[in-house]
């Protein structure tokens, strides 16, 4: 059984722009129920082709199968069907993790996915930001840096 923790808000962002970079639409979530991998970019894409008016931010507490229609069938709670209706805000918190705000409010969040790899970013970063070239360059620069750092921390540990 996973043990509960709780997080500051403040921990949990570095955590975020750690693991994935500064644009916080390409950090990815894993529901708690189905294991689904998500993003607020998935959700803004909802959002453009008019299917929903939900908040990207619900990213990290809703599985997106609760909003998107165009999906024929959405997992319920326990079946094993990702996407699914779940929701962390619901009657049924299956949350592991509590990030706790500067009133110190606790709010259930769904971890962290998985670290993608550069070509998954990068491939991302290219749809998203389609006919602007020097913002997909600047997501690819992040990445980059944030690599480099990595390599340079194992290096100071190994010292």
């Amino acid at each position: 059984m996973t043990k509960n923790r709780r997080i500051l808000l403040a921990d949990w962002l570095a955590k975020g722009y750690k693991l994935f970079g500064k644009d916080a639409r390409l950090w990815r979530f894993k529901c708690s129920n189905c294991g689904h991998i998500q993003s607020m970019n998935d959700f803004i894409e909802l959002r453009e082709k008019g299917i929903t008016d939900v908040e990207p931010q619900t990213a990290y507490f809703s599985c997106i199968g609760r909003f998107d229609s165009r999906l024929p069938k959405v997992g319920q709670i326990g079946d094993n069907i990702s996407p699914c209706n779940y929701t962390l805000g619901g009657l049924l918190c299956f949350a592991h993790t509590f990030v706790v705000d500067e009133e110190g409010k606790e709010h259930p969040v769904f971890e962290f996915a998985p670290e993608m790899d550069e070509i998954e970013v990068l491939e991302k970063a290219k749809k998203m930001y389609e006919g602007s070239v020097e913002k997909a360059d600047q997501v690819a620069s992040d990445l980059i840096e944030k690599r480099i750092e990595k390599l340079r921390n194992r290096c100071e540990v190994g010292k």
